[in-house]
């Protein structure tokens, strides 16, 4: 039987420009504002000096490997995506000669060659059976090749003053995704599980806090927020009033004692020799 991943599709739909349009600021955003955090793991991991081709699994707008090229010039990168508006966005602003950025789905995605490394950024969530995922990766490697997943640390996240409505959103996605069973409501067990294939090891879990002091009005992370709201709405798969929360973050972030951080986790799986492709 064929290996399948579904994933939240309404959630990451780009097919309006007002969808598209969000999407493509929400990852400029992000990339923006935790890229000096990703480098300074990328600095201290000899896995990732060594790979020489690296896959981006689900490159969006292709900002995020576009700016990591510019750190890393020596490597080969390739993205891929299931956006074709995002991946439009990629082929047009992103032109180098060591990047290259393709339409492709994971399951689907049978390149002419494999590679060194396989970064999986904010897209494991959407997903469901990280399992599965983790033996679809597995073919695209080299043999002793590695995974690097950048994803949320849920626990590690925290508004100060509190912002009750935004945290009922963040319990309600959370209760959505349980009820899709994507790997969401799994992310602090995503090392077991690759640990229980028997196909895996840890190389690196590292968990960090990134800290924002405000007040946050007309702030990278207010915006973050408000097009993560905006995304939320659009794609109907919540049932609450997303209008109060707007309201509640704009009274929160004009404070001047308003605090934010958000959690980072990288987990890097390295295949185990011997492996199987």
């Amino acid at each position: 039987m064929a290996e399948q991943v579904k994933i939240r599709a309404n959630l990451l739909d780009t097919s309006t420009a007002q969808t598209t349009d969000n999407w493509h600021n929400l990852l400029n955003l992000q990339t923006k504002m935790f890229l000096p955090h990703e480098i300074r793991f990328l600095l201290n991991s000899s896995i990732w000096h060594d790979a020489k081709s690296v896959l981006d699994i689900g490159c969006g707008n292709g900002a995020y490997i576009s700016q990591i090229s510019n750190y890393f010039p020596e490597k080969f990168y390739t993205g891929i995506d299931i956006s074709p508006e995002l991946i439009e966005i990629a082929q047009t602003q992103h032109t180098k000669n060591n990047v290259q950025f393709l339409h492709k789905n994971l399951q689907e995605f049978k390149p002419d060659q494999q590679f060194d490394l396989i970064i999986m950024r904010l897209i494991v969530q959407h997903l469901n059976d990280f399992a599965t995922v983790l033996s679809m990766t597995s073919k695209l490697l080299k043999p002793g090749g590695a995974v690097l997943i950048i994803e949320p640390d849920l626990e590690n996240f925290c508004n100060r003053p509190e912002t009750p409505k935004f945290e009922n959103l963040m319990q309600s996605i959370d209760s959505h995704s349980a009820q899709q069973q994507t790997n969401r409501c799994i992310l602090s067990e995503l090392g077991h599980i690759a640990k229980t294939t028997g196909q895996w090891s840890i190389a690196q879990d590292i968990q960090t806090a990134v800290p924002f002091i405000g007040p946050f009005i007309n702030s990278d992370l207010l915006r973050l927020y408000q097009y993560w709201i905006d995304i939320l709405e659009q794609s109907n798969i919540l049932s609450i009033t997303l209008g109060n929360v707007r309201n509640e973050l704009k009274i929160w972030a004009d404070k001047p004692t308003s605090y934010a951080q958000i959690g980072i986790r990288f987990l890097l799986l390295k295949a185990k020799a011997g492996t199987a492709y």
